[in-house]
């Protein structure tokens, strides 16, 4: 099955320097990493969806007084896999057994609400636990904010100076 990373085009720069998606959170500093992983430091994962886009990927500008967010327009960047090449499970598949520990079912219980949240459906996620190397990527996706795309080889993005622009 055809999968896809989305990430946000600040990231790319980092990725392609290692020529790798790190699991989630491993570009953050360690300040930031203990601070946001702090309940999810036992499930740091890569994830990857079945859906033409990920909403979880886009930022967010949120309204405290209100309580309300909106999505940022911005490229969306996606980086396509076999699932069987790169070893990825369904999401669904992989936590239903981790729901038996209570700390766990929290923390799987909130992403699965963030995701529908946000308009993604946490069926069509795929997950791995150790990072991918960009060689077994077979393209990248570009997602425009008005909804169209663009289907580049991995080659050609790193010809790219302005990922936000393009």
């Amino acid at each position: 099955m055809r999968i896809t990373h989305y990430t946000k085009p600040f990231h790319i720069n980092k990725i392609l320097a290692t020529n790798e998606l790190k699991l989630e959170g491993c570009n953050f500093d360690l300040a930031y990493q203990a601070l946001y992983f702090k309940e999810r430091a036992n499930i740091k994962l890569l994830w990857f969806t079945q859906s033409e886009c990920c909403y979880t990927a886009k930022p967010l500008l949120i309204n405290r007084e209100t309580l309300s967010y909106e999505f940022v327009k911005i490229n969306q960047i996606g980086f396509n896999f076999d699932s069987n090449e790169i070893g990825a499970v369904k999401w669904c598949d992989w936590y239903k057994p981790q729901l038996i520990f209570n700390k766990k079912r929290k923390i799987i219980n909130e992403l699965n609400s963030l995701a529908l949240e946000r308009g993604d459906n946490p069926q069509d996620y795929w997950i791995v636990k150790t990072p991918i190397s960009l060689n077994k990527c077979l393209s990248v996706t570009v997602r425009y904010p008005n909804g169209s795309n663009k289907n580049l080889k991995l080659e050609n993005l790193y010809q790219i100076k302005d990922f936000y622009n393009f």
